[in-house]
């Protein structure tokens, strides 16, 4: 991506809501380096993780104000949850790989990184950007 994506597509980037296409730009333009871009969703990460904290603490409260609840209701809170520690293992698996994706792609001139993120799902993931 030769220019800075719009505000917008950044926003829309740490939604998730932007298509495939648009999300390899906006990945591939980050993995240039550019500091601008970075500041921006550095705070949009920061923010994400926060909330996170907050709802794994809303999560425990739940938890235990809802240990006399029913069979059922316990059942799907215990879904919800799974979902949320799968989600966190993910990223912390992703985030444990981002450095040696980060050196299979310094070992490729700048075109090809880009065109090897825009490619391929191996290097679009949450933890490598």
């Amino acid at each position: 991506m030769s220019r800075h994506p719009s505000p917008e597509a950044l926003v829309e980037f740490m939604d998730g809501r932007l298509s495939r296409r648009d999300n390899a730009r906006v990945v591939g333009h980050l993995l240039s380096g550019c500091p601008e871009c970075r500041e921006v969703t550095g705070a949009g990460w920061a923010r994400i993780e926060e909330g996170l904290r907050a709802a794994r603490g809303k999560v425990r409260e739940a938890e235990v104000g809802m240990a006399a609840a029913s069979p059922r209701l316990d059942a799907t809170l215990e879904r919800a949850f799974e979902v949320v520690r799968s989600s966190q293992v993910q990223l912390a698996r992703e985030r444990g790989e981002a450095p040696g994706l980060i050196e299979r792609l310094a070992c490729h001139p700048h075109p090809r990184q880009i065109t090897l993120v825009r490619n391929s799902r191996r290097f679009q993931t949450w933890g490598l950007c």
